[in-house]
């Protein structure tokens, strides 16, 4: 257990199982599936211990992966869409968003064998641009494709950026704010403490998550040819390829069973339009932090144990190296301090550690920009998590509803399917 400033504490399950806690067997051992924090060889033992765990225990409320991660989705498309909306980014992360589009291909899946070879594709910018409305940034587009097409573009390109910095800001913030704990204070002054918030687990099939953090490795087609996107500007000469399938990142869940799943939300612009239904996980957000969209967010779960249908998967991904947040000791000091991190000064321990781990999964060092970027989408995903576990509105969310198709490509129903969840279609707009 790691415990930080205002009472915050980072607790993580165990992640195997080496002895009984009451009699030191190493025999018939299996975990407290409330807790995962306890391990036992037999019931008995287990009810020798429960006066002393029972506090413990009953404190402990377990979260169903297999409903809750299109709210991991969301996560990450709330953070790509506010870069632009909210932070003082300028320019904005991606040279399609600065410049007028002259000429670009419509995105969209393209079918292929597993054999075939990616599609490279080529945008030719225009003059420096600032996006009003997208009547004035792809012309051409909008008299081809009309709005919907406009927007499929723009998506596209708001998903190629800043991959890494997203997913360690969302994996951040589920070890800060899933597994720990803090005080309440209460709701009006004077503020003082009214008791502790419990604490939460991830599992996935009864058994507990023992492990989660970040896969680096490649992108293979299947039934979806991998498409790269290179954006090219005359007036500079200069060339801009965003996403690389040769160098892609994605979440996995390790479950005590040994069950292993992987959750990539980020390669959409691959031209793999794997989305979930992500909408019901508004219901208890305020109004500001629902964005239109949700209700087609890019997410592809897969587990180990799923045999079946392989010759029918979009794509497979190929994985080269994984840095374990959960397990990370110094990454839970790190988050354990309850602070906001941009107040946190560049050369703090905080920072100093995040960055390291960031150096780590980019196989180079980061700028101060990507450590700033990140801490910042840190917050705005710890703050979805907060309203979310506060709640516990993913009690009643159901199995997800997944989809091949994408947002726009659903004909008349755009406006309905593009709004849904959202509380106040203004203040997207307005900001």
């Amino acid at each position: 257990m790691r415990s930080g400033a205002g009472g915050k504490s980072i607790s993580v399950p165990l992640r195997i199982l080496d002895k009984c806690y009451v009699c030191a067997s190493v025999k018939g051992l299996r975990v407290c599936n409330s807790c995962a924090s306890r391990i036992y060889c037999s019931r008995e033992c287990q009810k020798k211990d429960w006066k002393e765990h029972k506090p413990w225990c009953s404190a402990t409320v377990q979260i169903n992966l297999k409903v809750f991660y299109p709210l991991i989705a969301y996560m990450m498309e709330f953070m790509r869409c506010v870069t632009s909306q909210f932070h003082n980014v300028l320019p904005r992360p991606h040279p399609a968003f600065n410049h007028k589009i002259i000429r670009a291909p419509l995105p969209g899946v393209r079918k292929s064998t597993e054999s075939d070879s990616p599609i490279h594709h080529t945008v030719t910018l225009g003059a420096r641009h600032t996006i009003t409305d997208l009547s004035g940034w792809w012309k051409a587009g909008l008299r081809a494709h009309g709005d919907a097409g406009c927007l499929k573009l723009f998506h596209h390109c708001g998903r190629e950026h800043s991959v890494y910095k997203i997913i360690i800001a969302t994996t951040l913030a589920l070890l800060a704010e899933v597994y720990s704990t803090y005080h309440v204070l209460t709701s009006e002054p004077p503020f003082v403490i009214e008791g502790n918030r419990p604490r939460f687990r991830l599992e996935y099939g009864k058994s507990p998550i023992a492990d989660f953090g970040i896969c680096k490795g490649k992108v293979r087609g299947k039934t979806h040819r991998v498409q790269t996107w290179t954006y090219y500007d005359p007036a500079t000469e200069t060339r801009t390829t965003p996403l690389d399938p040769e160098n892609h990142y994605w979440i996995y869940f390790k479950a005590l069973s040994g069950e292993e799943l992987v959750l990539d939300c980020c390669s959409y612009s691959f031209g793999m339009e794997a989305t979930v239904d992500a909408s019901p996980c508004l219901e208890t957000l305020p109004p500001m932090m629902c964005i239109p969209g949700s209700s087609r967010v890019p997410a592809y779960l897969r587990s180990s144990r799923d045999t079946g249908g392989g010759d029918k998967l979009p794509y497979t991904l190929v994985e080269e190296k994984r840095f374990s947040v959960m397990q990370n000791t110094e990454l839970q000091k790190a988050i354990a301090t309850e602070v906001d991190p941009r107040g946190l000064a560049k050369d703090s321990d905080e920072v100093k550690i995040v960055r390291a781990f960031m150096d780590e999964v980019l196989g180079e060092a980061c700028t101060d920009y990507d450590v700033e970027a990140m801490l910042w989408w840190r917050m705005n995903g710890a703050g979805i998590l907060r309203e979310v576990l506060t709640g516990r509105s993913w009690l009643e969310w159901e199995k997800p509803m997944m989809h091949q198709k994408s947002l726009f490509d659903c004909g008349e129903n755009l406006y309905d399917i593009t709004t849904k969840g959202v509380k106040d279609i203004s203040i997207f707009y307005q900001n």
